[in-house]
């Protein structure tokens, strides 16, 4: 739905400011726009059919944490900024044991979000990511970046320092990296994420 609604989007040459379209503040402006009848119908229904699932998926995971298991890792994984009831399920039930990973960089490996690496000659060069990992690991901590980057300043510095040597998306990946660094020595020791003093400050 959501892709279909960026097609009318750019069919009709529309560029737009929000960071999520799809937010209460997006919604209502896609709501709002000045559009030939045909994609005024389209646009209406797929936003009708969103808010729809959107209710569905709240519904199922309000139902999923009624029945929740007793987990001390998803406590733990929720203390991570980004990271919500559903994507800490996601990340717990693709890490496992956390024990079999003698290391966070074969964690990392494992998620696909190591640098591929070639070689020419004595030279070995690296790259964008192998993305031959867990990709259901790999998309769940993409997803935590992209609020950690906006919620975080440890993150938010990180991010942006990224960004202006490389580009926004090589950002997200590299904190999705950093993330699951730290998330394999929370999960290692069953330690908290402790936000950095003016972090705390102001929440």
């Amino acid at each position: 739905m959501k892709n279909k609604i960026h097609a009318i989007l750019i069919r009709n040459g529309i560029v737009h400011g929000y960071s999520d379209v799809f937010g209460k503040e997006g919604t209502t402006y896609l709501r709002s726009l000045d559009l030939e009848m045909r994609d005024r119908y389209q646009m209406d229904n797929y936003l009708d059919t969103l808010d729809f699932l959107n209710g569905k998926v709240k519904s199922v995971m309000e139902r999923i944490e009624e029945q929740e298991l007793p987990n001390p890792n998803i406590k733990v994984l929720r203390s991570h900024p980004g990271i919500d009831y559903q994507l800490a399920l996601t990340i717990d039930g693709e890490i496992g044991e956390v024990g079999r990973f003698p290391s966070w960089e074969k964690l990392t490996s494992y998620a696909g979000l190591n640098p591929s690496v070639s070689q020419s000659g004595e030279k070995c060069y690296t790259g964008h990511i192998s993305k031959q990992g867990n990709t259901n690991l790999r998309w769940a901590l993409v997803q935590a970046a992209h609020v950690a980057a906006q919620h975080d300043s440890r993150y938010a510095l990180f991010f942006h320092k990224v960004k202006n040597r490389r580009n926004a998306n090589t950002a997200y990946v590299a904190v999705a990296r950093k993330i699951l660094k730290t998330l394999y020595y929370m999960l290692k020791h069953h330690s908290y994420y402790l936000p950095r003093l003016e972090d705390r400050k102001a929440s």
